[in-house]
């Protein structure tokens, strides 16, 4: 079965909301992985959920404000981390080398990693250079799934052609690893045709996931 992940961003902002949603989604929970914010984490465990967070820390204890430890994160029964998802790059301009760090840590307190990776518009001609240095230093772990899922994309209405994001899941497979989600811009108009592409193992889905009757038609299709 296909992965399916909802990245619901800073869009469930009240506990009446998260509940509006576990409500409609419940008979789904079994088809998709939530990643709602930190705050409501353990309610989604809690209520029977395969959750993942949103980021975390390349530290696992110490002096460091603000920041959510991979082993915290474990002590929840989160399963799944997002790391280096396109808009927490731009926002606190992440090297790769804290990348690596975030994904080292993550891996040995026994979480599962979702690395997103992707190239910006203006560099949209080299996104297999952009990818081999996003990968850079990244070995293949099967706990480990990347998530290819160009800038230029998120939160528009155009996606790559078939035949290209064929060409670009392989070179990304040809690495060596094993799982590769697609992220940006999924609809449920355009997920039969995204779905069709074998080589993709699942989606990273964006607002679309918190919008539960786009959703539901999401899951449906991959399901």
């Amino acid at each position: 079965m296909k992965l399916i992940v909802a990245n619901t961003k800073m869009y469930l902002n009240t506990m009446e909301e998260v509940e509006k949603f576990q409500r409609e989604m419940d008979i789904y929970k079994n088809y998709f992985i939530v990643a709602p914010q930190n705050i409501y984490l353990e309610n989604f465990v809690r209520n029977g959920f395969s959750v993942a967070a949103q980021n975390v820390s390349n530290k696992e204890s110490g002096a460091h404000t603000g920041e959510t430890s991979p082993k915290s994160l474990k002590d929840l029964k989160v399963e799944y981390v997002m790391i280096g998802h396109a808009e927490i790059r731009k926002k606190y301009k992440i090297e790769n080398f804290y990348i690596q760090e975030k994904i080292k840590k993550s891996l040995n307190n026994n979480l599962k990693v979702i690395l997103c990776i992707g190239e910006k518009l203006k560099k949209k001609n080299e996104v297999y250079t952009i990818i081999e240095k996003q990968l850079e230093n990244i070995k293949p772990n099967e706990n480990l799934i990347i998530s290819y899922e160009p800038v230029w994309a998120i939160g528009g209405s155009n996606i790559l052609g078939t035949k290209e994001l064929i060409k670009i899941i392989n070179f990304i497979k040809e690495k060596g690893h094993k799982k590769v989600l697609y992220g940006g811009s999924i609809t449920e108009e355009n997920i039969n045709r995204l779905n069709e592409i074998e080589n993709i193992d699942g989606f990273l889905v964006g607002s679309r996931s918190v919008d539960t009757k786009k959703f539901k038609k999401i899951i449906e299709v991959v399901k």
